[in-house]
């Protein structure tokens, strides 16, 4: 057991060293049509509390908008995360529009992750997992019902993102700050954590295809949208080249990359139990005292994920 105990505490040491900016992203050129529609579930609109965060490099800031479902009928409903005039704003409509500005700017050509919450009382945003403001709320966030619309405004249009995106994430919990800065890496989510309705990791890299981490809600993008970044590391060969052995309550990890493989291992109630890491070209042996059925999700050092099943007993 202190074998195990010391092994994860070092390796929770090198992960949060560990930087993940979007390898795979979608680029939205501020066209007509450069958007995903996401439609209309109640899932994105009846939110008591929730959480937006996002991986995003502008190129301008002619419009800069990340995720919206805002409407004006009958009355300010929805939210909208956005940069305006080089700053990320939350604003919500609880019948009336209220808003959260971060206090430090965001410039071109440069990753930021994202990250906003709210509840009945209070808005919070953060840029690089770091709490930039909070902002007193009178009531939540009425529910709109307007589509959840990526990259573009619903009730005012033409605002349209110009720049890129990764890693879009929705949950109907209001986030900590540690839980985001702890989480805020690039495809770091398994799909199974507790809260998240949606997680778009857009690290497909072709096709028209954007998958959702928990399975619930995949996205179809258009042609106005493309694809950039390299597809490579363990996304395209994860399969061939990462073998998952158990035996018993016995893990084997065999790393046939030539990157190294962060991994860690959660429960099925999304609870991290392990971390570890695995060399390339190399082989990961350890004797657990885990029974029942676990996802071990893996991290290469470009940022691409593998995940798969592992039952112990």
């Amino acid at each position: 057991m202190k074998k195990i105990f010391s092994l994860f505490a070092a390796s929770c040491f090198s992960l949060m060293l560990f930087s993940a900016e979007p390898v795979t992203s979608v680029q939205f050129l501020g066209t007509t049509g450069s958007q995903i529609d996401c439609g209309y579930n109640d899932a994105y609109s009846v939110l008591t509390d929730f959480t937006l965060e996002a991986w995003v490099k502008f190129t301008t800031f002619d419009g800069g908008y990340v995720l919206c479902n805002e409407s004006a009928e009958p009355s300010a409903n929805g939210y909208v995360l956005r940069a305006t005039g080089g700053q990320m704003q939350l604003s919500i409509g609880n019948g009336s529009w209220q808003g959260v500005n971060a206090t430090s700017g965001v410039v071109a050509d440069t990753w930021y992750h994202v990250a906003a919450t709210c509840t009945s009382s209070e808005m919070k945003i953060y840029i690089n997992g770091v709490l930039e403001n909070t902002t007193a709320i009178s009531a939540s966030v009425l529910a709109s019902t307007q589509p959840l619309v990526i990259g573009e405004g619903t009730q005012w249009t033409d605002r349209r993102l110009r720049g890129f995106m990764a890693d879009v994430r929705l949950w109907n919990v209001a986030r900590t700050q540690e839980e985001i800065a702890a989480n805020m890496s690039a495809s770091s989510l398994t799909g199974t954590e507790t809260g998240l309705v949606a997680n778009w990791k857009m690290n497909e890299g072709e096709g028209l295809a954007v998958a959702d981490a928990t399975g619930t809600y995949p996205l179809t993008i258009t042609d106005a949208v493309t694809w950039t970044g390299e597809v490579n590391g363990l996304q395209k060969n994860s399969a061939a080249k990462v073998d998952v052995l158990v035996n018993g309550r016995a893990l084997s990890i065999v790393n046939n990359t030539g990157s190294r493989l962060n991994f860690s291992i959660f429960s099925l109630a999304g609870i991290k139990v392990l971390d570890g890491s695995v060399k390339a070209s190399a082989t990961f042996k350890l004797s657990t005292n885990l029974n029942g059925v676990y996802i071990l999700k893996g991290i290469a050092e470009n940022g691409s994920t593998i995940i798969k099943k592992v039952i112990l007993n």
